[in-house]
């Protein structure tokens, strides 16, 4: 999945999605890696839909590509947390 702009915070690139369940906007690594729990279901004018799984395993099995969000992986997390 190619990049389509930086993390604000930490810079890496990310591609921004929209989840299939609630349509929200959702950062997402542009990297497969092995046990990811997000997948691109369909494309709508260039915009990857995606599904988002509780674990790595509850991916369907055909979905060779997954994903992660860029929630999990960025250093700088914390700081775009909803303060409660």
């Amino acid at each position: 999945m190619k990049a389509n702009s930086d993390c604000r915070s930490c810079g890496a690139p990310v591609r921004w999605c929209i989840t299939d369940l609630n349509r929200k906007r959702m950062p997402v690594d542009p990297a497969p890696v092995a046990d990811g729990n997000i997948w691109v279901m369909r494309m709508e004018q260039g915009t990857p839909i995606i599904g988002v799984a509780l674990t790595g395993s509850a991916v369907p099995a055909s979905e060779a590509l997954r994903y992660v969000s860029h929630f999990v992986t960025c250093p700088d997390r914390d700081s775009w947390r909803k303060k409660k």
